[in-house]
């Protein structure tokens, strides 16, 4: 059962992480950042899951299906906080690149010159 959790979590980083990726640019500099992070937490996932998976192949003390409950939502906890540990990162990670400002041309102001009965003259 920790083996299908584990493999639900490793799926849903990994849908996450193509997501991240669509939306940027490719091959900028950011996208390269990007993907060296996403290289990075699929790597720590991986570490967790397998000291995961050694922890449960050790001997423990007997305690019945309660301590194997207790273990399961353990691990659980585990994964949720590395989940949103990798979600901050990524958030802190992608900086969308700003909006480039154009400047908008107005026509020349045409010259007027104040008269005293209220009609502008024309030049």
């Amino acid at each position: 059962m920790i083996e299908r959790d584990q493999q639900s979590d490793a799926f849903s980083l990994q849908l996450r992480q193509s997501q991240e990726r669509a939306r940027l640019a490719p091959r900028s500099l950011q996208s390269d950042a990007v993907e060296v992070l996403h290289r990075e937490q699929r790597a720590r996932q991986q570490a967790l899951h397998q000291e995961q998976l050694r922890q449960l192949s050790q001997p423990r003390p007997a305690g019945g299906p309660e301590a194997r409950a207790g273990e399961r939502e353990h691990f659980a906890r585990e994964r949720r906080a590395q989940a949103l540990e990798f979600e901050a990162e990524e958030r802190s990670a992608v900086i969308e690149a700003p909006r480039r400002w154009t400047p908008t041309l107005e026509p020349a102001p045409r010259a007027w010159t104040p008269t005293l009965d209220g009609s502008p003259a024309t030049p």
